[in-house]
């Protein structure tokens, strides 16, 4: 049987990239990256086609996995994780 892309299960593994943890964004980049690859795809081609595969979602109406951009890195914030 076939698997089907999951747009919750791979939204979930893209939101553990905003952890304050350099590891745990790590590892969740090698996650999605790993899950991006079972169904043939890289993150440009994933990028490109603006929604899931065999999704029927217009690029205006998918769904972001983020309500608004990470805040950026303050200093003391990267100075903890180098």
């Amino acid at each position: 049987m076939a698997e089907t892309f999951e747009r919750d299960h791979f939204a979930k593994i893209c939101e553990m990239m905003r952890s304050d943890n350099v590891h745990e964004r790590a590892v969740a980049a090698e996650r999605a990256t790993t899950y991006l690859g079972r169904f043939g795809m890289t993150w440009s081609s994933f990028i490109a086609i603006g929604s899931t595969p065999g999704s029927t979602a217009s690029r205006t109406s998918a769904r972001p996995f983020y309500s608004s951009p990470p805040p950026p890195p303050t200093k003391a914030r990267q100075a903890a994780h180098d």
